[in-house]
């Protein structure tokens, strides 16, 4: 099958999944390119072929991870809608910021070239079915790129001299309606417990009230290195002993820490760690800090960072997530292929 993935250019982590996508469809046998909207350019980017919109034309499915209107659900060629975030979350920042992207996704999940809504949570499955069409609905798991996100050992001297006796990331993008605010504040708990305790934090952003925040954390001398991205994100996880998250769904950060073998405490949601408090019980969130640390003192930290491991490569391989999407296209692909 020619498949086409349309993108927005610069969205990290759509844009990360989109390039996973396409490198295990053609691991698989078929002609899957990424098309970004705002750059028609073509070429290579990160190991994948880049396609302009003529390859859009003439391809078998367009697989559409954006909602910004590139006028492919008006060729005639079906398409599935992925649907990367929560219902909620979709709703919000269109409440909020004004972003069209809830009214677009179910706008678009209506058209009549819509073959699928993909998601890739189950237990969102019943907000989407209040706002589209239930019947194209389907889940497919999510992956993480286990090749790039895979253990290291460990090299303090990627915490710029700003370590401490125990090590803990918190990688998750401070944005709205997101924030790891309540987990920083567990951790201070935390921290209180283990005098010592340094929490790195990456993702920060320029919010209001963020830098006021870290400053009353960081008199109290509990924070480590802080910056708005990494160049080499499992290096980093590889010198913690456990990250952190205010993830109620394996998002992102999540995945990529377990993939590098270090540990997650999330929220009761999260599911995929057995490293699970209510975020906003400090206590309860602390506690499971303890535990997870307690388990690293007693089993040692590469038997922790082997579980984990195993844990996501059972839980996120990207091969099964692409075999599944390959079915799901296979099933509408119109006989002959393409737009005529």
């Amino acid at each position: 099958m020619k498949i086409a993935h349309t993108v927005e250019n610069g969205l990290g982590g759509m844009s990360a999944a989109a390039r996973l996508e396409v490198l295990w469809e053609r691991k698989l046998g078929h002609d899957a390119r990424l098309v970004f909207r705002e750059d028609n350019g073509l070429g290579n980017r990160d190991g994948v072929p880049v396609a302009d919109f003529e390859f859009v034309k003439h391809c078998d499915v367009i697989v559409s991870h954006s909602t910004l209107a590139m006028n492919e659900q008006e060729l005639g060629i079906p398409f599935v809608l992925m649907c990367h975030g929560s219902p909620d979350y979709c709703y919000y920042i269109q409440h909020v910021a004004g972003n069209r992207t809830f009214t677009m996704q179910s706008t678009l999940a209506g058209h009549k070239n819509c073959a699928f809504v993909v998601v890739h949570w189950e237990r969102h499955i019943p907000y989407w079915k209040q706002i589209m069409p239930g019947e194209r609905i389907r889940y497919i798991p999510t992956s993480v790129d286990l090749d790039a996100f895979a253990p290291q050992e460990p090299n303090p001297a990627v915490l710029c001299g700003m370590g401490g006796k125990i090590n803990v990331l918190s990688a998750g993008r401070w944005r709205m309606g997101c924030t790891p605010f309540s987990v920083v504040c567990a951790f201070g708990l935390f921290a209180d417990r283990h005098p010592g305790a340094k929490l790195h934090l990456l993702g920060t952003s320029n919010f209001v009230g963020i830098s006021e925040f870290l400053e009353s954390m960081r008199l109290r001398n509990i924070l480590g290195l802080i910056g708005v991205n990494s160049d080499d994100i499992p290096s980093l996880y590889a010198a913690c002993d456990f990250s952190i998250t205010s993830h109620w769904d394996a998002g992102l950060t999540p995945r990529e820490s377990m993939a590098c073998g270090c540990p997650v405490v999330g929220d009761i949601g999260l599911g995929c760690t057995p490293y699970m408090a209510d975020q906003h019980d400090l206590v309860a969130f602390a506690d499971e800090m303890d535990r997870v640390y307690s388990d690293i003192q007693n089993e040692g930290k590469s038997v922790i960072s082997e579980r984990t491991r195993a844990s996501a490569v059972e839980q996120f391989h990207p091969k099964a997530a692409a075999e599944r999407m390959i079915a799901l296209m296979q099933s509408i692909r119109p006989v002959g292929g393409g737009a005529k």
